[in-house]
């Protein structure tokens, strides 16, 4: 073998098949586009030049010089070419001292966005009829209770009020009000499982079935019931939720309990409620631009008269549905108003049982129905429905896992909904608290 070819030897030859096989691959990678095929030329060039050096292949001994296949850079041209062309420059010039440049071979391409397979995405579309439940914890810190209110404020959830018949309930399901323990205490959680006592003894006398909505950059507070202070109508108002101040001792509208608030179209709106001690049961309807004076709609009321309804704000119209009345009644028909004022029929026989001391709320674009008492007087089952108008309603495939109940509080919170307290169809006074998930 002469001078001229000694440089193709054994070595040479075998650098020389590998280059060809990585210029065959980056042909295939160019043609098709292939990550994993790209990423597999990057590494085994890398490995490749890393095994030339080890084996002091340098430009001081051309003889030995590696072949190093480099992607290819198009030279200036003076004429234009209608396709970019890859001009090949022959790696080894016989008796030419050449200086190794090594070029990475393929510059890695990181994609901005992650690639979403089709399943991904059908996995994270909300099902509504795949809603399931799940314990944040059995026993919360605070006691057991129905009526309380709660409500989301500054990205905690809060609790406070209400009461615990546990040990005031007899085997006749008569529960002894006058004498259960019933509470002012403030709490607040940011997780459904770890609770706060932020005030033990708030400034307004320990009650049940007040209501809370946050209006012009308060909390407003009003109604409900409580042993010493009997049937209330006074108002009060907090900004950080702890400390409460008395902005009305007797609002315009009689006391009661049970009744909702709902801010709408710049108001607050009150609906209904009951006043035992008056046998008074109601079905006015009372709105304020200040929270301070209130007006009563003079239009007649087409619902009949009843507590322990929900109402809720779906798609800016205000729905009012389910509670009872002094009769035993209990109601299943559903209203809705766009101004508060006059009300529409939506139906009257839907699909579910009727229902009392439920809660009706939207969350993800449908109306939902959370929670009922199915004990031995009213019987049937603890469901959940939804809906898209108020209408045509669809149950959950799952029923809820948390025994049926009333007066429990729902709140959506974190993208779920949290369903807490309540007295359950045991009339067993809980302190439970679930959350769902999909």
């Amino acid at each position: 073998m002469n001078e001229d070819n000694s440089r193709f030897d054994k070595r040479g030859l075998i650098f020389f098949m590998k280059g060809m096989i990585f210029l065959l691959i980056l042909v295939i990678c160019t043609k098709f586009g292939s990550d994993y095929l790209i990423n597999y030329l990057v590494d085994n060039n890398a490995k490749l030049y890393k095994k030339a050096s080890a084996q002091n292949i340098s430009p001081s001994n051309p003889t030995e010089t590696p072949l190093v296949l480099a992607l290819a850079t198009p030279l200036p041209r003076t004429t234009p070419m209608a396709t970019p062309a890859v001009t090949m420059t022959p790696l080894i010039t016989p008796r030419a001292r050449v200086t190794p440049i090594v070029t990475p071979l393929i510059t890695p391409v990181i994609n901005a966005t992650p690639e979403i397979k089709a399943t991904q995405i059908q996995s994270n579309i909300f099902d509504p009829a795949k809603l399931d439940w799940s314990m944040a914890t059995a026993e919360a810190k605070w006691q057991p209770r129905d009526s309380a209110v709660s409500f989301v404020f500054k990205d905690k959830m809060w609790t406070m009020g209400g009461l615990n018949g546990n040990t005031e309930v007899d085997k006749n399901h008569n529960v002894h009000y006058w004498d259960a323990p019933h509470f002012n205490d403030i709490w607040n959680s940011d997780d459904g499982i770890n609770w706060k006592l932020v005030r033990k003894s708030a400034d307004w006398s320990a009650r049940r079935s007040m209501s809370v909505a946050f209006f012009k950059d308060k909390l407003w507070m009003l109604g409900g019931y409580g042993v010493k202070s009997g049937y209330t109508n006074d108002i009060w108002q907090s900004t950080d939720g702890i400390n409460w101040k008395k902005v009305v001792a007797n609002a315009d509208w009689p006391a009661r309990e049970g009744q909702t608030l709902e801010v709408f179209q710049d108001k607050l709106w009150m609906f209904g409620g009951v006043n035992y001690d008056a046998r008074s049961v109601k079905n006015d309807i009372w709105y304020s631009e200040d929270g301070i004076t209130w007006k009563e709609v003079k239009t007649p009321t087409p619902w009949k008269p009843r507590w322990d309804h929900d109402t809720a704000i779906f798609k800016d119209k205000i729905y009012l549905s389910g509670g009872m009345n002094l009769s035993g009644d209990t109601f299943d028909d559903i209203w809705s108003s766009t101004d508060g004022m006059d009300w529409e029929l939506v139906t009257n026989n839907p699909p579910w049982q009727a229902r009392q001391g439920y809660s009706l709320i939207g969350y993800k674009d449908k109306l939902w129905t959370v929670g009922r008492l199915d004990d031995s007087d009213l019987k049937g089952v603890n469901d959940i429905w939804y809906s898209d108008d108020g209408k045509i309603w669809k149950k959950t495939e799952i029923d809820p896992e948390w025994t049926g109940r009333e007066d429990h509080s729902v709140l959506l919170f974190k993208d779920k909904i949290f369903v807490f307290g309540g007295m359950d169809s045991n009339w067993v006074w809980r302190n439970d608290v679930w959350y769902s998930r999909y």
